[in-house]
């Protein structure tokens, strides 16, 4: 898995970290892989997941968890992995606020936003 995520990290790179599509999509690779390395850890002693992420992904955790935070409030929403025009920095400053206006009472913009 960590030779999938350096492919994803190398796409991410290319779109010079402003594509929020693929922050998203690393997001959800980086969660199944933590989800991974829990079990293998469990089972064998192995380095942490901080660790991990230095050794293979040259990622901080700090940074690790903001990608995954994005990509698990924006997961479902197809239309944010459309936006081009908001780096995934502006996305992460705002996230409170747009979580807030999606999950508000009576929403309509979170059926708008799910969509493909």
């Amino acid at each position: 898995m960590a030779q999938h995520l350096k492919s994803a990290l190398s796409a991410l790179n290319s779109a010079d970290n402003k594509a929020l599509c693929e922050h998203i999509q690393f997001g959800v690779l980086l969660k199944q892989e933590q989800a991974q390395h829990r079990i293998e850890k469990n089972q064998a002693k192995l380095m942490t997941w901080k660790h991990w992420l230095d050794e293979h992904v040259h990622l901080s955790e700090a940074h690790v968890q903001k990608i995954k935070s994005i990509s698990e409030l924006f997961g479902l929403y197809q239309k944010f992995k459309t936006l081009g025009g908001l780096s995934f920095s502006q996305v992460y400053q705002l996230r409170g606020e747009i979580d807030a206006i999606l999950n508000a009472p009576d929403c309509k913009w979170a059926d708008f936003w799910k969509q493909p």
